[in-house]
């Protein structure tokens, strides 16, 4: 998305005429995005003439490929919800005797071919806190003591192993949004969500400390005009060339907490080795 892109979002995002109306804005500007590309306007993302070129696979080999990678999802989460049992019943201890409550908490998502699913998680907030953002501050006050510590080490997300089992989700794929955000960038989840979202993705490991990219106020916006462009440009690169070794890879990262392949970002705008992250996301505000 080039700078012109994140700027007429930014505009959209801060319009006076429509505020008060975010579903519309939404909308609209995901018309925009997806009306100028059937007109030969706006930018493609990075190998998307290429896999517009390329033929599709037989219906039978997608059909064993989908079957597969099922059979391995389904596997794994059985397995992975097996010998984390232990785990599981140390987290939902603490989690009562920190807060009380619930032990889990669930989030109505965008799943495959953009139907909606309750996202699975352990609750890391005090369960009177609803409303307010949808994204979390760095020092969000909602968050409980035992929250901040599954949130910094990732464990609030192991419910989701039950998404994966129940075939919402497999183990890779893009991360499940909130219907508000997928509304904005209908095209670009149009393409992602053809298959199920996913625990964990090229994104998920590049920002693993995403919170601290944003500043105090206007999270969403914030959000949608410079963090999720990028996010969806590296799960969308990844999404075209993906194999099953390479999700492995994606999978023994995200357990290791090592980072993202240089692979995420080659051909994209983002370079590492040229900027910081920070920096990236800061150029892109209008």
């Amino acid at each position: 998305m080039t700078q012109r892109g994140y700027q007429r979002t930014v505009s959209l995002l801060f319009e006076p005429k429509i505020a008060g109306n975010v579903s519309g804005v939404f909308v609209d500007a995901s018309a925009e995005i997806a009306g100028g590309r059937r007109h030969g306007r706006g930018h493609s993302w990075p190998g998307e003439e290429d896999a517009i070129a390329r033929p599709a696979p037989s219906l039978t080999a997608t059909a064993i490929q989908h079957f597969l990678r099922r059979s391995f999802d389904a596997g794994c989460a059985t397995m992975g919800i097996a010998l984390l049992a232990p785990v599981f019943a140390m987290i939902a201890l603490a989690i009562k005797l920190d807060s009380g409550g619930p032990v889990f908490y669930s989030q109505v998502r965008m799943g495959m071919e953009l139907r909606k699913f309750r996202l699975l998680k352990f609750r890391s907030m005090f369960s009177n806190s609803a409303g307010g953002s949808l994204l979390t501050a760095p020092e969000d006050a909602r968050i409980t003591r035992v929250g901040r510590v599954l949130r910094r080490c990732k464990l609030d997300e192991l419910p989701q192993l039950v998404n994966v089992l129940k075939g919402d989700m497999q183990l890779v794929g893009v991360r499940p949004q909130v219907e508000m955000f997928v509304d904005f960038y209908r095209a670009e989840y149009a393409e992602l969500l053809q298959t199920r979202p996913g625990i964990t993705d090229v994104s998920s490991l590049i920002f693993r400390d995403e919170a601290k990219f944003f500043l105090k106020d206007s999270m969403e916006k914030q959000y949608v005009a410079r963090i999720l462009p990028i996010k969806l440009e590296m799960s969308l690169k990844y999404a075209r060339t993906r194999t099953f070794f390479s999700d492995l890879e994606i999978l023994f990262r995200t357990v290791l907490g090592l980072p993202c392949p240089h692979t995420a970002w080659e051909g994209t705008e983002f370079d590492p080795a040229i900027q910081s992250l920070s920096n990236f996301i800061s150029k892109h505000v209008s």
